[in-house]
């Protein structure tokens, strides 16, 4: 009876130790932006709401937006990778570092934008608005030279 009362509770506390360590593992494995100007980010999840119609998902590419963003800190600036075939280059307003999160705001061609950076965990969140629509995505970033 002892011996089977203990392998339940240690069955157990095996459980709770591997879902702790499943929960924390995004930390673990999330990208450290701190001390870092030019950062390379990634949108991921890409929502678009078109004024009088439902709100879609959809990636990127459908929408003409480029797969990658490099995000300079120190240049006030949003631009497409070197390797982009698609070359764009956005001036951000604002760069405001509060605590551990990064807010990029600014607006072109009639459209406003923000960014939010966590820079402890590299995740961004974005917004951009237009009279006609609006979309909104999340993405990740990690430091680039």
């Amino acid at each position: 009876m002892y011996f089977k009362k203990n392998v339940r509770t240690c069955g157990a506390i095996r459980a709770l130790t591997a879902m702790a360590g499943l929960a924390a593992a995004p930390a673990l494995i999330a990208d450290n932006l701190q001390g870092a100007d030019r950062l390379l980010c990634a949108p991921e999840s890409i929502n678009i709401c078109p004024v009088g119609e439902a709100c879609y998902s959809a990636r990127p590419e459908e929408l003409n937006l480029p797969r990658f963003i490099v995000v300079d800190l120190k240049q006030k600036s949003l631009s497409t990778t070197e390797a982009s075939d698609r070359k764009r280059l956005t001036p951000v307003e604002t760069v405001t570092d509060v605590g551990n999160l990064i807010y990029l705001q600014g607006n072109e061609n009639g459209r406003a934008f923000s960014f939010i950076i966590d820079r402890d965990g590299g995740r961004m969140s974005s917004a951009v608005a237009r009279i006609d629509f609006n979309l909104s995505g999340f993405g990740a970033c990690t430091p680039t030279q």
